[in-house]
């Protein structure tokens, strides 16, 4: 087109000649007024369709630790990392046991119950520059794969961990109560 043509694209009839040597001739166009321009914001809503793709919001990561006691100390947690890890009613008493042997307030320790599903994430949230956390098969394979051992004290992302067997199996064995203690003394500094 020609640019001098432009100006009346949208408000009159615009005819094309070929270009065959002939001049098109143009008639004089009286100025046509013309309102204000007004916005309009318009909100067109779109139907899904079974081939539309939808977006689903981003999956928040769950917390790694479960808080069953927040206790008042910031120098030691204890930390049960598994499903058969968990802390019973059974096991309560010889959880107190291990504490007093220990010098420690049971009051003042933050109890806390590690997801499985995600490996050593935990020790991101441990409040506590250490923990004792007693592991179940499949945590302690999880360890044993982060090249982590039983009843030693080893630090994981800045925080000093005693991996030991669950509270069950303990009450069960006075051998791993024994090496308990003795990895507790070191971890603690007691004896």
């Amino acid at each position: 087109m020609i640019e001098e043509f432009y100006p009346y694209i949208f408000s009159e009839d615009l005819y094309v000649f070929p270009s065959t040597g002939t001049k098109a001739v143009t008639a004089p166009v009286a100025e046509v007024a013309t309102a204000p321009v007004v916005e309009k914001t318009i909100v067109q809503t779109v139907p899904t369709t079974a081939t539309s793709t939808v977006q689903t919001p981003p999956v928040i990561q769950q917390p790694a630790l479960k808080i069953l006691h927040p206790g008042n100390s910031s120098a030691l947690c204890i930390v049960f990392w598994g499903k058969k890890a968990a802390l019973q009613a059974a096991d309560q008493e010889l959880l107190n046991k291990i504490l007093q042997a220990c010098k420690l307030n049971p009051a003042d320790i933050a109890l806390l119950e590690a997801n499985t599903t995600n490996g050593l994430l935990f020790t991101d949230e441990l409040p506590a520059s250490k923990a004792i956390v007693f592991c179940d098969a499949e945590s302690l394979q999880t360890a044993k794969q982060a090249k982590l051992t039983l009843y030693q004290s080893q630090v994981v992302s800045g925080k000093q961990l005693l991996l030991s067997d669950p509270l069950a199996a303990l009450a069960q064995t006075t051998a791993l109560k024994a090496n308990l203690w003795k990895a507790l003394q070191a971890l603690l500094g007691i004896g």
